[in-house]
């Protein structure tokens, strides 16, 4: 099982993914705190890393802890698309902040083509 997050904070949600009105970062966390309570299999948790929420890696290792992921996905876009990928330097400087991370056990592993 994948899940998706790309943000820390409502104001980032908002302007990374574009939700529907109605839909909100803290309801995202909540479903996700209580899927993983419940589901015992291999969780990874992808995390796209762009100009706008670049700033929040810190945050959003620690809201991984939170959920216990087994591996953390951590991605910036590669196909053609309205914003740049991070180069790579920045990409490792998000990587350090989760070089502590404690997953369920497991060993985290990162994803990102080098490449960006």
């Amino acid at each position: 099982m994948v899940a998706k997050l790309d943000a820390a904070d409502e104001a980032t949600f908002q302007a990374v993914n574009r939700p529907v009105p109605r839909l909100h970062l803290e309801d995202i966390l909540a479903g996700l705190r209580e899927f993983r309570k419940k589901y015992r299999s291999r969780l990874a948790l992808q995390m796209m890393f762009v100009e706008v929420n670049k700033n929040c890696a810190a945050d959003m290792a620690r809201i991984a802890e939170m959920l216990s992921p087994d591996e953390v996905q951590i991605n910036t876009p590669l196909r053609p698309c309205s914003v740049k990928p991070l180069p790579p330097e920045e990409i490792a400087a998000i990587k350090s902040e989760f070089k502590n991370l404690k997953t369920a056990g497991q060993t985290t592993g990162y994803n990102c083509n080098e490449k960006a």
